[in-house]
């Protein structure tokens, strides 16, 4: 922990003007409060993050009959815990291409078969899920029961251009009252939003988000969405980076870089040549990013558990 805590001090100083991809974006560095190495579950690799009951709460894309809460304490490790009911799925959303249909079938007994990658939780407690096997949203009540609230949007967003290869699709979600948010992973990333109506949804917009000036031998893309009231926030994996931005035009007011953390000697994993941010969520004074590292190793420890970072929720948020 000696060790760790000089790491945390070294971060929580230093600034960057902008990292390495040469972006034009003014960056700053995000200051490590605290990490947790995630335990407690085998093949868990988390794929999103929200804020429920004042628990972080995440999902796995290995998965598909599980929420999980990740306990916060002093010490290093979270052993990560079920979250309400297991998921009770009966159903599949409607408008599902002939293609996607033989998909379900052929993982239906599989880890992967909902491939979870974006959670959300209102202030009601309903969470809501993003599967990227069936680009659809679910809604899951508070005894598990879980319904889907959109068709599958597969055929409308490869018609605009999105989802050219497999697993590019649905990644965050969010939902503030009847507007849905989506986050398009990449080649091209984009953001979705649409209004929920009983008995039909309504796509308002949908747009690829180019790379807004950065300069990356690695794809732009998103893996994580966070909504404020007044602005909403894009992890961009592969970036290094969280970036504010307008709900009306989308554009940018300011970015923060977790690169140093993310790449430093004492937390890198072995197979770590894309960016591994998969969610992020506000709690309190804190900003927190979970990292799945596909159950890769870390370089110095050779420990094989995912990451969550906790850092000081920055100036300007």
């Amino acid at each position: 922990m000696h060790r760790i805590n000089q790491i945390i001090l070294w971060l929580s100083l230093s600034t960057a003007s902008a990292i390495s991809m040469g972006q034009t974006t003014p960056v700053s560095e995000l200051a490590l409060k605290h990490l947790w190495e995630l335990t407690g579950v085998d093949h868990f690799e988390p794929s999103g993050l929200s804020v429920c009951d004042n628990q972080l709460v995440t999902v796995s894309d290995r998965h598909s009959d599980q929420v999980f809460s990740i306990p916060r304490s002093p010490a290093a490790t979270s052993r990560v815990e079920p979250f309400r009911s297991r998921l009770q799925v009966v159903d599949l959303p409607s408008q599902m291409r002939w293609q996607d249909q033989l998909t379900d079938t052929i993982l239906r007994w599989t880890d992967k078969r909902l491939d979870w990658e974006g959670i959300h939780c209102d202030s009601r407690g309903t969470l809501y899920l993003a599967s990227e096997s069936l680009s659809a949203i679910a809604k899951v009540n508070p005894d598990g029961r879980l319904q889907w609230i959109t068709p599958s949007l597969a055929a409308a967003v490869k018609k605009q251009g999105f989802i050219n290869r497999i697993n590019t699709g649905f990644e965050g979600v969010g939902v503030v009252q009847n507007q849905l948010f989506v986050a398009l992973e990449r080649e091209p990333r984009g953001l979705l939003t649409a209004q929920l109506h009983p008995l039909e949804l309504t796509i308002e917009r949908l747009q690829p988000v180019d790379e807004e000036g950065v300069s990356s031998h690695l794809s732009a893309d998103f893996t994580g969405l966070w909504l404020e009231p007044t602005h909403f926030y894009t992890l961009e994996r592969n970036y290094f980076r969280v970036c504010k931005r307008r709900y009306g035009n989308w554009q940018i007011e300011q970015c923060w870089s977790y690169q140093r953390t993310e790449k430093s000697a004492t937390f890198r994993f072995h197979n770590d040549h894309y960016g591994m941010a998969e969610g992020i969520a506000r709690l309190n004074n804190h900003l927190y990013i979970v990292l799945d590292n596909n159950q890769s190793p870390r370089r110095q420890t050779n420990r094989p558990h995912p990451l969550l970072f906790q850092f000081e929720l920055p100036d300007g948020w």
